[in-house]
């Protein structure tokens, strides 16, 4: 399987995610490309091209009126950065693409067919901003897209958030899969809990894995992608 990871920016943990990413699909056997700020440290196992993509606005804080004006500039550039990532797709072809962050891929303005348009590629992801106020139509916001026809399984770092996520969501209950950030912030490790009880059918209606922190670990299995 041909997969892309890709991500937009190299803050925080940010960079050290998305190189853990592309190093494991790669050491499961697949064909993996990354589209990101920095390859170094993972170019030999995995094809690199940098990507294009704009930053968002930062929002200002006690102006209300800037404020939602930022949020629509931040919308528009949301939309611009899919469009460029589509071409650099295009020349790819992957069969999955695997977002290391959603929060700033996603978009938060737009028709649904619009994104489906810009994004005809199977994707799954890491949401790592998931416990957000409560949605209502009309405003701008990241979940309505987790509807997506060609969206195949999201992971969440907050499981007690995945009920207000709406959208096509489940979490897999026959064989959870986690993944690890912690303690104090080390390197993601993808790992099930030594041990760990299985979740009842039908606790979450969620299509999400959850990816809690811990320490004692076993490494095992990779697959972030929830099993539709």
């Amino acid at each position: 399987m041909k997969v892309t990871v890709i991500d937009c920016s190299v803050s925080g943990h940010r960079e050290t995610y998305y190189k853990q990413f592309a190093q494991t699909w790669a050491g499961m056997g697949h064909e993996t490309s990354l589209i990101a700020p920095d390859g170094k440290g993972v170019q030999e196992t995995v094809a690199f091209q940098p990507v294009s993509a704009l930053p968002l606005l930062p929002l200002p804080a006690g102006k209300p009126l800037q404020k939602k004006l930022v949020v629509l500039r931040n919308a528009v550039i949301r939309l611009r950065n899919l469009y460029r990532l589509r071409r650099s797709l295009q020349r790819l072809k992957p069969d999955l693409v695997f977002f290391a962050c959603l929060d700033d891929m996603l978009p938060t303005l737009a028709p649904l067919w619009l994104f489906n348009l810009l994004l005809p590629y199977q994707w799954s992801g890491l949401l790592v901003q998931s416990a957000l106020p409560p949605y209502h139509r009309g405003m701008p916001d990241t979940r309505p897209f987790l509807r997506s026809k060609n969206c195949v399984g999201v992971g969440i770092l907050n499981e007690y958030s995945a009920k207000s996520l709406g959208g096509k969501v489940e979490f897999e209950t026959s064989k959870p899969v986690k993944m690890l950030v912690g303690p104090r912030h080390k390197l993601p490790v993808a790992a099930q809990t030594e041990g760990e009880s299985q979740r009842k059918e039908g606790d979450i209606p969620a299509r999400f894995h959850q990816f809690p922190q811990g320490d004692k670990v076993t490494a095992r299995e990779y697959p972030f992608i929830a099993k539709g």
